[in-house]
């Protein structure tokens, strides 16, 4: 669910980096709803290009399965990928992330919301730190523009988030299964239960 907050913080990235959602294509991890409705028909309507990935395939989702390669069609085409609250579900963290890499052109924004490594109980399978993002920009030569941590209204403890926007910065491979498994600041607390639903 995108709430105001998520919506407004949106916004707000965009107009800092001079970016406007018309013609914006648009992926969104996860069938997001804003205002009850599919925040496809709130993307559609500000005049960007919208696609949702999501293996439950509702609200016009791509049923894809993120833990799987995605399909060569959907390569280096977004501007900007939005990821609020769906990779803590997904059991092969490096596969989610490769494919969030494969799916930005160079010069793509991506938008994390999720959950912060000692919150969020029972939640989902995975939690972040800043530290993770901040290794995993180095890593693949992404910039940071954004990287702290959401402690406000509805997201207080222990309902903290780690909310990061990178910029890719090049169109290079996704590192390495072993470069990425030995960065530092994702928790893994092994709940399989909380994984295969992206909500």
């Amino acid at each position: 669910m995108i709430t105001d907050i998520f919506k407004n913080y949106e916004e707000s990235v965009l107009n800092r980096l001079g970016l406007s959602y018309t013609g914006l294509n648009i992926c969104e991890l996860g069938n997001q709803s804003y205002m009850s409705k599919p925040a496809k028909i709130m993307y559609e309507k500000k005049g960007s290009k919208h696609t949702s990935i999501d293996i439950n395939g509702r609200g016009g989702a791509l049923p894809f399965d993120l833990d799987k390669p995605l399909p060569g069609t959907l390569s280096n085409k977004f501007d900007l990928i939005t990821n609020y609250g769906t990779t803590e579900h997904v059991n092969k963290q490096y596969s989610v992330f490769k494919n969030i890499h494969f799916l930005g052109k160079t010069g793509c924004i991506v938008i994390h919301g999720v959950p912060l490594a000692g919150n969020w109980k029972k939640h989902c399978r995975y939690y972040y730190s800043t530290k993770f993002f901040s290794n995993l920009a180095i890593a693949c030569s992404y910039s940071v523009v954004d990287l702290y941590l959401m402690d406000k209204d509805f997201f207080k403890h222990p309902k903290n988030l780690v909310v990061c926007v990178l910029k890719k910065e090049k169109d290079n491979f996704f590192i390495k299964e072993k470069s990425f498994n030995s960065l530092t600041g994702l928790h893994d607390s092994k709940d399989v239960t909380r994984t295969g639903d992206y909500s």
